[in-house]
């Protein structure tokens, strides 16, 4: 990512597009047949299992996946929130697979497919015999014919999944509409969400479910004890709950706080929210701590598709759970975040005593943290950088005329690197997954990036080629993560079925890097590496306009754009991709997940990158932020699955690679570790936790496991762990 000026206009351009604080994603389109709401009571559909729990407001619940046969009706996990002062219910659901399509009108005269959450005010109320509860939401098919209860069979058709969803209505326990549900589904993350809002609800309220097909067949919640019998009997509880971060993934949901997710008295909060509905930068945003009068936020902005609220809440004398919403002038929907504040005294030791340092080479000034890693081995970062520099000097055929600056920070950020305006931001930490590895990683990653922050670079904010320069990054650097032969690596591309034509851009982060720069190296095998300068060089009207393609490839090389382009076309299949073929695939596909993983259960501070002095990361205020990250048990496992994956595909263990990918995607769409590989990593990650350690790299055989560890950051130990009678133990 380059943040230049070109960058900062597109962003201006698209900030009064982006809008906050509900779904963006528009609501299906209501079918004009008239709706039929599923039966209240007395009704198989209805029925719940007398062995299910109701589920609480704020706990992530597990439920048996593959119980019910259609994949969109199972449900595996749930979670309510709820906003007392609006009354309003969000349901969130992850289901264990939902198409981009579906079948629907296999029946005409039944409802077809039945999503229904049963509310109870009073959890005393909670019991299969009080069914439906005071309300209920559901979403369902209509029916188009007739009615009664044998089945009139149709000729289903494939539709998009959110035209199931005809009727989207809230129910009184006498069946009466109270409302309209909002639902939002994603098939790319398997989950369905219903908001709605529902008289007199709190947070007190509880719920159970009931998906069901027309057949019959229904998905209920798995545990039930009636409330009275909990006072003396004791209750089993459902098989995960969130904020057990021991044990599955937590989403972080709309709101995010940084730094975090841990809080400690006298951190001071970011707040960035995810984006949705009616928002726009003339709207003002207030936030309400607990129960006081709400205060407008200064400073709020929007940035990469968030609302950022910058150091908006100083926990200075608080502790305990706390309770901040976010309200906006034009009376749309809230959104809350609950946390809690530790005492300061508990606030991570090496966050205490670090503070910011430099060092200085030939290159580069280097501002990293003590008490981290890179402190620990900045003479190792130092030197890698330094040949990476001279490396792209040779490439360039110039000299670096001003010296660096590289901020190295102790989290992930992105992608592990961000250049721009002389400045570099580079993520180095113990317990790196990102997708750099090793020396040969750190030299590939200081070429890419000095090719947007070198002040000798050819990237102009706005002139010049109409070209994406990230692909003179990766073609500067001879690969994008790591050293790659990009000839192989562009004949995988074309085997794969993704290239595009040269002048189209494509969406998938690691393949738009690698065309554009197959489109330099096609230049420089075709017609010689002059002419990739020449080609990039080819505006010379430097009127601050970008001149298209087309007319770089005419005055570069006196051809047509579809003649240049069938060449390059030509070009990318003639050529043998050997192992890059396994490489590309296996490379965005941990690359996806990674980013998957960090959007859902790790997001990252990019509001750190807001301004082009990118020097803000040395903010006291921010110091927390860039040191402080997801060290849940779950998130550790996670991360070590990551990063063993990437390490996997450099050394070619293409294998052992495909393993871990798909273990770890397993992992992300469900939140849960059920796979046996990513147990294994969960249960070793266990065993050290519960031994004082936490885990930093991990390797396993064969029942063996070493493991490098801490237990003061970021000082590390060498730990042995061996799984003896089935349970892994470290070894004294």
């Amino acid at each position: 990512m380059n943040l230049n000026g070109r960058s900062q206009l597109i962003f201006c351009l698209g900030a009064s597009l982006i809008s906050i604080l509900t779904s963006c994603a528009p609501a299906p389109t209501p079918s004009p047949i008239v709706s039929i709401p599923p039966p209240p009571t007395d009704t198989p559909q209805t029925t719940l299992s007398s062995d299910s729990s109701p589920f609480q407001v704020g706990r992530r619940y597990s439920d048996v996946s593959e119980d019910m046969a259609i994949s969109f009706l199972d449900v595996v996990a749930f979670r309510a929130e709820v906003n007392e002062e609006t009354e309003t219910l969000d349901v969130f659901l992850q289901m264990r697979d939902i198409p981009e399509n579906a079948d629907l009108g296999r029946v005409t005269n039944l409802i077809e497919y039945t999503w229904t959450i049963f509310v109870y005010l009073d959890p005393a109320d909670a019991n299969p015999a009080n069914l439906p509860g005071d309300y209920y939401l559901s979403l369902n098919t209509s029916v188009s014919s007739g009615n009664g209860l044998t089945p009139v069979h149709g000729e289903p058709e494939q539709v998009p999944i959110h035209r199931l969803f005809e009727n989207r209505t809230i129910y009184s326990s006498s069946g009466q509409p109270a409302g309209n549900v909002q639902v939002d589904v994603s098939p790319d993350r398997n989950t369905l969400q219903f908001t709605g809002h529902v008289p007199g609800i709190t947070s007190e309220a509880v719920f159970d479910f009931d998906m069901s097909y027309y057949d019959g067949t229904a998905d209920r919640p798995d545990h039930f004890v009636p409330p009275q019998a909990a006072l003396s009997t004791p209750q089993t509880s459902p098989t995960v709950i969130a904020g057990d971060a021991s044990s599955e993934l937590i989403p972080v949901g709309n709101v995010r706080v940084y730094p975090g997710p841990e809080h400690y008295a006298g951190d001071i909060l970011t707040f960035a929210i995810k984006p949705s509905s009616s928002f726009d930068d003339s709207i003002e945003v207030s936030m309400a701590v607990d129960d006081q009068e709400p205060r407008a936020v200064p400073g709020a902005f929007f940035w990469f598709d968030e609302v950022i609220l910058p150091l908006a809440l100083d926990t200075t004398g608080l502790s305990g759970h706390h309770t901040v919403r976010f309200i906006t002038a034009n009376g749309n929907r809230h959104e809350t975040y609950s946390f809690e504040v530790l005492p300061a005294d508990r606030r991570p030791a090496n966050e205490i005593r670090a503070v910011w340092q430099t060092k200085e080479t030939d290159c580069c000034i280097f501002h990293f943290l003590s008490e981290t890693a890179a402190a620990r081995d900045i003479d190792f970062i130092s030197e890698h950088f330094q040949q990476g520099a001279l490396e792209f000097e040779e490439v360039m055929r110039a000299e670096i005329r001003s010296k660096l600056d590289i901020y190295l920070i102790d989290r992930m950020l992105m992608n592990g690197g961000v250049g721009g305006s002389g400045k570099l931001v580079i993520s180095y930490t113990d317990r790196y997954y990102g997708p750099t590895v090793g020396s040969a990683g750190v030299e590939t990653l200081a070429r890419h990036e000095f090719s947007h922050a070198a002040d000798i670079g050819l990237e102009n904010d706005v002139d010049g080629v109409d070209f994406n320069y990230e692909g003179l990054a990766v073609y500067v650097a001879g690969g994008h993560y790591k050293p790659e032969p990009l000839i192989q690596r562009g004949a995988a591309l074309y085997d794969l079925g993704h290239s595009v034509p040269v002048n189209e851009f494509i969406p998938q982060h690691e393949l738009s890097y690698l065309h554009a720069a197959l489109l330099l190296t096609y230049i420089a095998d075709t017609y010689g590496e002059e002419k990739v300068w020449d080609f990039l060089n080819s505006d010379e009207t430097r009127d601050d306009q970008l001149i298209p393609m087309e007319a770089a490839v005419s005055l570069t090389f006196g051809i047509p754009l579809e003649e240049f382009d069938r060449g390059f076309q030509a070009w990318l299949e003639k050529n043998d991709p050997g192992e890059q073929l396994e490489d590309l695939r296996l490379t965005m596909e941990l690359q996806d997940a990674r980013r998957e993983y960090q959007a859902l259960y790790s997001p990252d501070p990019i509001f750190l990158l807001a301004e082009i002095d990118v020097s803000a990361v040395t903010r006291p205020e921010y110091q927390p932020v860039v040191m402080r990250e997801a060290r849940a048990p779950a998130n550790i496992a996670a991360e070590l699955i990551i990063a063993n994956a990437q390490k996997a595909i450099v050394a070619g263990a293409y294998e052992e690679a495909e393993g871990l990918i798909q273990s770890i995607k397993e992992v992300v769409s469900t939140g849960k570790f059920e796979d046996p590989l990513a147990r294994e990593y969960l249960d070793i990650v266990l065993t050290a936790t519960e031994a004082g350690y936490e885990i930093l790299v991990l390797n396993i055989q064969n029942g063996y496991a070493t493991a490098q560890a801490t237990n003061n950051a970021p000082e590390t130990i060498i730990l042995e762990i061996r799984k003896l009678d089935g349970v892994w133990q470290v070894q004294p």
